[in-house]
C-alpha cells in the first residue's frame, strides 16, 4: 500500500469528512455548470496543496474531456446514442470532486486517524469497522493483482488461459486479504468500548477553520447563488 502523501498543508480527519459530506450534497442539488466547475476547481487546489498534484490534473481533465462530450459531440451524435450516454455523461462529472476528496482522505490519513474522526462524530462501530477494512482491503488487492499481472507476463501466458490463470489466483488472494484484515484489526481492539489514545495530531489548525468555513460558503452559494 502507497505511504501517506504529505503536502504542503495537512487537514484533520473530521474536517475532510465534512468536505466529503458538503461537496456530496452541493454536487447534487446543484444543476449549473458554472457551480461544477467551480467547485471542481477549489478541490483541485485543495488537492494539490495537501500533495495530490497528479490526481488533480487527472481529475480535471477528465472534467474537462466529459464536458468537451456533452457540449460539442452529442449535439451531433443521432438522439439513440445521446440518449443511452446522456446518463452518464451528465452525472459523471458531479462524482469527480467527490472521488477527489475522498482521495485526500484516504491518502493524506492512516487508517487509525481515519477511525478516530469517525468514532468523534459518534458513528456505530458496525459501520466503522467495515468501513476500515474496505479502506486498506482494495489498495491491497490492487498490488495483488498487480504482482500476479507480472508473473503472467513473465511466464508468456496469452489467450484464454491467461484469464484463467489470472482470476483463481485473485480470487484466492482476495478472500485471504479479506480474512487478515478482520483478524488485524480486531487484534488492534477496534471493538474495545474503553477510550483509546492517538499518537498523531488531531488537533484543528487554522486550515481546518478555512475549509469549514468554505464549507458555509459553497452551501450559501449554492441555496442563494450567491456568486454564480
Amino acid at each position: 500500500m502507497d505511504g501517506i502523501v504529505k503536502g504542503i498543508i495537512k487537514l484533520n480527519p473530521l474536517t475532510e469528512i465534512i468536505l466529503l459530506i458538503s461537496v456530496s450534497i452541493i454536487s447534487f442539488t446543484n444543476e449549473g455548470i458554472k457551480m461544477d466547475t467551480l467547485i471542481l476547481v477549489i478541490i483541485a487546489m485543495i488537492s494539490s496543496c495537501t500533495g495530490l498534484i497528479r490526481t488533480s490534473i487527472k481529475a480535471l481533465s477528465i472534467f474537462a474531456i466529459l464536458q468537451g462530450i456533452k457540449y460539442f459531440v452529442f449535439p451531433i451524435l443521432p438522439n439513440t446514442i445521446s440518449a443511452h450516454f446522456g446518463l452518464l455523461v451528465i452525472h459523471a462529472p458531479k462524482l469527480i470532486p467527490i472521488f477527489l476528496v475522498g482521495q485526500i482522505l484516504i491518502k493524506t490519513n492512516s487508517i487509525r486517524s481515519i477511525i478516530y474522526a469517525l468514532k468523534k462524530i459518534h458513528l456505530s462501530d458496525s459501520l466503522i469497522i467495515p468501513l476500515a477494512i474496505s479502506i486498506r482491503y482494495f489498495p491491497s488487492l490492487r498490488e495483488e493483482r498487480m504482482l500476479i499481472s507480472d508473473a503472467i507476463k513473465i511466464r508468456g501466458v496469452t489467450g484464454l488461459k491467461k484469464i484463467k490463470v489470472a482470476v483463481i489466483p485473485l480470487l484466492v488472494t482476495a478472500s485471504n486479504t479479506a480474512d487478515e484484515l478482520a483478524q488485524a484489526i480486531t487484534v488492534r481492539g477496534i471493538e474495545n468500548p474503553a477510550r483509546k489514545t492517538f499518537v498523531d495530531d488531531t488537533r484543528f489548525h487554522i486550515w481546518d477553520g478555512i475549509m469549514l468555513a468554505l464549507c458555509i460558503i459553497m452551501f450559501f452559494n449554492a441555496r442563494f447563488q450567491l456568486f454564480l
